[in-house]
């Protein structure tokens, strides 16, 4: 069994420099698992962990809890975590699937990722609940219900990274939005999202790792960019460090783009 393999500890190299960026303390302050506690793991699970899971544990498993500011705040994760959820009497646990976290906001989720698949690939994060008796409390012996969330391990970090610890320092915020006179189809949902990129691009904007999806982040030192691509509502949100940039950069965006500003 592997703990994780040398692509992704250089995946996950790279992403804490990301954020040391914009929160130096990271790097004194995460603390990895051994090699034999993840492989410990793996022979409680049964199964090989994904090797960017693993990696991810050898990054960040042993790190204290709500230590690392408003980054992973609503997930409870790490070694301790893994060993206490699959330590839950009567706990059915799906067959294709590890327990990634538990995301915690106003109600627990249990969150997964999915096994199998190539060295390289980025495997989708899957929600998991559980049946109970309605009179014991006690959980029903049953297979878990699963939605699909998608994405991947590495997305979710990047993403949940760049909300809190790098657009909390661009002060200036503006959003965007198709005019409500477009009619909205297929072709023009994607014809946005390549044109954003082109703008973003020629605008000397970086894409951020793994951020290709559904949500398409893009960075560079004074201004950050966001377009949440959805068929029925895209939505563009812009900050800078400077906010007559920001003006310029919505005028852009506005002039190629066929969006208006909304705040």
């Amino acid at each position: 069994m592997s703990s994780g393999t040398p692509y992704w500890t250089h995946i996950l190299d790279d992403f804490v420099a990301f954020c040391s960026q914009y929160y130096p303390v990271i790097r004194p302050t995460i603390v990895g698992a051994s090699v034999e506690e993840v492989e410990d793991l793996e022979e409680m699970i049964g199964i090989p962990l994904p090797p960017e899971y693993g990696a991810f544990l050898r990054t960040m498993g042993n790190t204290s809890p709500h230590t690392l500011g408003k980054f992973l705040q609503y997930s409870t994760f790490g070694v301790r975590a893994v060993k206490d959820f699959y330590g839950i009497p009567g706990i059915r646990a799906p067959r294709d699937a590890v327990y990634l976290w538990t995301y915690e906001v106003d109600t627990p989720y249990d969150i997964f990722i999915r096994t199998g698949g190539g060295e390289c690939d980025g495997r989708p994060l899957v929600q998991c609940g559980w049946s109970v008796d309605p009179d014991s409390g006690a959980l029903l012996d049953e297979e878990p219900d699963e939605v699909l969330l998608g994405g991947s391990l590495l997305q979710f970090l990047y993403e949940d990274a760049f909300l809190s610890l790098r657009d909390p320092l661009l002060p200036y915020v503006a959003e965007l939005r198709e005019p409500t006179t477009t009619a909205v189809s297929e072709e023009r949902h994607l014809g946005l999202i390549a044109a954003f990129r082109t703008v973003a691009e020629r605008l000397d904007f970086k894409l951020v790792a793994f951020m290709n999806g559904a949500h398409v982040f893009y960075n560079r030192p004074d201004a950050s960019l966001k377009l949440y691509a959805q068929p029925s509502a895209d939505v563009i949100y812009g900050r800078a460090r400077d906010e007559r940039e920001l003006a310029r950069i919505c005028e852009i965006l506005s002039d190629s783009l066929d969006v208006v500003r909304w705040g």
